[in-house]
């Protein structure tokens, strides 16, 4: 037989390549080459780090009546709510209805950006907004944009949407967090 005329200290050398060596190459391969580990996140909106405080934004919001403290959706627009605008809002309003008995955590909003701090739309939906002055404050220091924003119950803005995020994304990241 082959095995009796091996050496006990090749097979115990052999033995600790194959369990070795696997863990040397990958450590390697993570140090070398980080960019090929797939990046798997859930959320499919941007997450927002540090988180804003929308505390802050609050007091500077015009608006007709108060802002419930359960989690917040809302959407950033710096025109009056026309064609474009209300799609977005029905989409939003989709969402929420989509999301069945859990849709009363949520409370949606559309916050418009006016120079002189006015109510352009009255509609059903919560209608806010702010001065020119408070979304170059606020929005542009942090370098974000006009689109929707997840707010958790502690009033921190957690999360972006682009304009153009489709309804089904904003509904995956509200079925995990709420």
């Amino acid at each position: 037989m082959i095995v009796n005329k091996l050496n006990p200290y090749f097979i115990l050398g052999l033995l600790v390549f194959i369990f070795i060596a696997p863990l040397i190459l990958a450590s390697l391969l993570y140090i070398k080459h980080p960019a090929w580990l797939t990046q798997k996140t859930l959320n499919k909106g941007k997450l927002i780090y540090p988180a804003l405080d929308f505390k802050k934004l609050k007091k500077k919001i015009i608006f007709h009546k108060k802002i419930h403290t359960a989690w917040q959706i809302f959407y950033l627009t710096n025109s009056s709510c026309l064609k474009d605008c209300q799609r977005r809002l029905h989409i939003l309003h989709q969402v929420i209805l989509a999301l069945g008995k859990k849709s009363s955590q949520i409370n949606a909003a559309l916050i418009q950006i006016d120079p002189t701090g006015g109510m352009k739309n009255n509609r059903s939906i919560n209608n806010y907004s702010i001065t020119t002055e408070e979304y170059l404050r606020f929005f542009i220091n942090n370098k974000m944009a006009m689109g929707y924003y997840l707010v958790e119950p502690t009033e921190k803005i957690i999360l972006y949407y682009r304009i153009n995020t489709p309804g089904e994304s904003i509904y995956k990241d509200l079925t995990h967090l709420l």
